[in-house]
């Protein structure tokens, strides 16, 4: 209804905000294609009205849909985009969600150096961001191999022990090692650890 009292009013503001709450609105209900249609629809209207702030909200909108997606290349470029946009006296969080979900688009495009880059980037900003030490444990598995990730076990778990959906990640990562390992009983304490 709201967009389309905007339309017919053609009110530039107004569609910019009705199409980006419809892109959250779909994103929430897990329905991501909608979701990315609505977000560069009012992306581009933004870009129109050279108005940073929408960019970086339909950037950052678009990120999200398209790591869930599994873009990961486009989901890079809407997250670059949002970062250089960004001003420095922004909030950290949401700086910090922004490299969160581009190291995991970098990983998702097999680009594990600069998924590596951003998690060091977020680890020096905030050295208490439990996920960032998630991404880089899955990271080492990519890069190093399990043994490698099995070796720094004790590490990754003390640090995210603070942030329990972090750890509860954690948890989850060794399960899913051990379970293609086929080490089926030790892949279950994992993962009931993970849900606890």
């Amino acid at each position: 209804k709201a967009l389309r009292l905007a339309t017919s009013t053609n009110n530039p503001t107004a569609l910019v905000v009705s199409n980006f709450s419809l892109g959250e609105l779909f994103f929430n209900e897990k329905k991501a294609e909608l979701a990315k249609s609505y977000f560069q629809q009012s992306l581009d209207l933004s870009r129109e009205m050279n108005n940073s702030n929408f960019i970086i909200l339909n950037s950052v909108g678009l990120l999200h849909a398209n790591v869930f997606l599994g873009n990961y290349k486009e989901a890079i470029l809407n997250g670059e985009e949002a970062l250089r946009l960004l001003k420095s006296d922004v909030d950290k969080t949401r700086i910090y969600a922004i490299k969160k979900d581009l190291a995991e688009a970098y990983k998702g495009n097999k680009q594990y150096n600069l998924a590596q880059e951003k998690c060091e980037t977020i680890l020096a900003l905030d050295p208490k961001f439990g996920y960032a030490y998630f991404l880089e444990c899955r990271l080492m598995c990519y890069k190093e191999g399990f043994e490698a990730c099995y070796a720094k076990r004790d590490y990754f778990i003390s640090k995210t022990m603070h942030e329990p959906r972090a750890l509860a990640h954690i948890y989850n990562n060794y399960g899913c090692l051990l379970d293609q390992e086929l080490r089926y009983d030790e892949a279950v304490l994992y993962f009931q650890k993970a849900m606890e």
